[in-house]
């Protein structure tokens, strides 16, 4: 069995990226359990996500893999 992943992220809810994430997943493992911490980081924010996910974890199970996505370079030159 699967361990539970717990995925944030900064994708927002408006467009598909989550739900391309949480498909890849699963198509992966379909047994996978995900929780949605959330999705509304602001964007580029690390610390926004560093403070949600410290804030959350205390809650999670035992062994769950994180999944946190914030990209403070989207959409730069970098």
């Amino acid at each position: 069995m699967s361990r539970p992943v717990a995925f944030l992220s900064d994708y927002g809810s408006v467009d598909e990226f989550v739900g391309v994430c949480k498909g890849v997943m699963l198509g992966r493992a379909p047994d996978l359990s995900i929780i949605d911490l959330t999705h509304e980081i602001p964007p580029h924010d690390i610390r926004a996500g560093a403070l949600t996910l410290v804030r959350a974890v205390q809650y999670l199970p035992e062994g769950v893999v994180v999944l946190a996505v914030v990209d403070p370079g989207v959409g730069t030159d970098r």
